[in-house]
């Protein structure tokens, strides 16, 4: 098993972006299932540049070579009352069930917490996509409540439950951090 780290995302991963994206495993969560071009990307990249946005490449280190696997980011981020939505995928379908995205919900969310001073950070999730919803739990996010019939998914509306996490209960999972932090790095 290989060390998770999360770089700065550049325009250089629009290609695996773009094709992650549109993949089918990836997009049957997605809120907007919508195809993406590259300049459709590029233009998601100046939310990125502008701050409304910060968006990481997760990387499987292993020796010497690093492979880009997804994406990890905080969105929609109102610092006035400290919160923002993250959101991630990996976009490898071989390497997902590894407890790679584990690792990189976690440093993201300690980037939040300390780097970005937030209070709160919330996801929105499909109500059945289970496996996301188990690994969101086991990062310390609590269900809040479900949106019912939030989001039209083919030709049926789909239940949405909103997660989330806050500083103070993050605080109190420094156990589950350093269980990660042997097995996870992140390059800024």
């Amino acid at each position: 098993m290989g060390i998770i780290q999360l770089r700065n995302i550049n325009e250089h991963d629009t290609d695996n972006i773009v094709k992650w994206r549109n993949s089918l495993s990836v997009k049957k969560f997605l809120f907007n299932q919508d195809f993406i071009t590259r300049e459709m990307h590029q233009k998601h990249l100046e939310d990125v540049k502008n701050g409304t946005c910060v968006q990481f490449i997760i990387e499987l280190k292993e020796s010497q070579k690093c492979t880009s696997i997804g994406t990890v980011f905080i969105k929609n981020i109102d610092l006035r009352n400290k919160n923002g939505e993250i959101g991630i995928f990996i976009g490898e379908e071989s390497l997902r069930g590894k407890g790679y995205g584990i690792s990189a919900i976690i440093l993201m969310l300690n980037y939040g917490f300390v780097t970005l001073q937030l209070h709160r950070i919330f996801l929105n999730v499909m109500i059945d996509n289970t496996i996301a919803i188990k690994t969101y739990e086991k990062c310390g996010f609590v269900k809040e409540g479900i949106l019912r019939d939030y989001c039209l998914r083919s030709d049926c509306y789909v239940d949405v439950l909103t997660m989330s996490i806050l500083s103070d209960e993050w605080e109190k999972q420094h156990e589950l951090m350093h269980l990660y932090r042997a097995n996870t790095n992140i390059l800024m």
